[in-house]
């Protein structure tokens, strides 16, 4: 039998509220142990041992928490033929994406988490707790990088995203589709990622301590550029999260044209692929492709913590 690690971090999985109730809850209440104690079968999918990494609504994530589960992983990698991370929603593609791209094993790592509390009438949290432990004790999930599986789909790390605040199935990989699925005990896949990430990256757990803060910067039609301005003046980068295809005003175009720091260019609209525009990608102006704001911020600072040259940050953004 398998043996998976199961690292506890808090969320919606962990949380508590009024019985029977779905929202106004207390998200990270419950232990771990207590989690694993309310998924009936479990124990038939493979053995586990169990860590309490944190316990916290996953709005209060920080990068520390995050190098502490990878060193964790790594330092036990041998010990384990897996890993599930249970996670708040809110934030969960972001962890899920900056393990991706620091953490060097090829062992299945698969973080999942709820939309109901425990406390609800129907709470998701069990068989979704469930399916990441048959699919972190799969041989199909060897070399896949770090995943999401959350109501059946298997997403990868790279391009899930949570689309819902409040369906059971609020996580998607939006155009890209899914990389597979897992019901009953079964698991298939009938994607793969293909950029790199895990053991094929530059990063390392030690680049996450030296991730410097970076603001996103949310465009509006008539906007004045002070907000910008004073983002560009403070921060080693800023993320722009624009309109339609990562469009701002002139006002914004001319002010960006003058900055020396990496500024990357998103959309506000969750689909689709930033492509290049010759009126605004100019100098240190760099388009996210198919990244959201939240992820393109991430692997800025991982970009930052080796080098803020505005080539080497094109060039990661294109491999990545």
């Amino acid at each position: 039998m398998k043996k998976i690690l199961l690292i506890g971090t808090g969320g919606t999985i962990a949380g508590k509220g009024s019985e029977g109730k779905s929202s106004n809850y207390c998200s990270g209440t419950l232990s771990v142990k207590d989690i694993i104690s309310a998924v009936k079968g479990l124990d038939k999918v493979a053995h586990f041992d169990f860590v309490q990494a944190s316990n916290i609504d996953s709005c209060n994530m920080t990068k520390e928490i995050v190098y502490n589960i990878a060193y964790l992983i790594e330092e036990t990698e041998k010990d384990y033929d897996g890993f599930v991370i249970t996670h708040g929603t809110d934030t969960m593609e972001e962890t899920a994406f900056l393990l991706n791209l620091t953490l060097k094993t090829e062992k299945p790592v698969v973080l999942t988490g709820s939309m109901r509390p425990a406390t609800a009438t129907s709470p998701d949290g069990p068989m979704n707790l469930y399916e990441a432990s048959v699919l972190a004790a799969s041989d199909r999930a060897y070399g896949k990088g770090v995943l999401v599986s959350f109501a059946e789909i298997i997403s990868s790390a790279r391009d899930v995203q949570k689309v819902s605040t409040f369906r059971t199935n609020a996580f998607n990989q939006r155009d890209l589709g899914a990389l597979g699925c897992v019901y009953d005990n079964r698991v298939e896949f009938f994607n793969a990622p293909i950029k790199p990430h895990t053991i094929s990256t530059e990063f390392n757990k030690e680049d996450i301590k030296r991730m410097p803060d970076i603001p996103i910067v949310i465009f509006g039609p008539d906007m004045d550029t002070n907000l910008l301005e004073y983002a560009i003046k403070n921060y080693k980068g800023v993320v722009i999260a624009g309109a339609g295809n990562g469009g701002y005003n002139d006002n914004w175009v001319d002010t960006i044209a003058n900055t020396t720091i990496p500024i990357i260019r998103c959309s506000r609209i969750a689909n689709g692929i930033i492509s290049y525009d010759s009126r605004m990608d100019r100098k240190c102006n760099i388009i996210c492709g198919s990244f959201p704001p939240q992820k393109s911020r991430l692997l800025l600072q991982l970009a930052l913590s080796h080098n803020n040259d505005t080539s080497y940050i094109k060039e990661v953004f294109s491999k990545y």
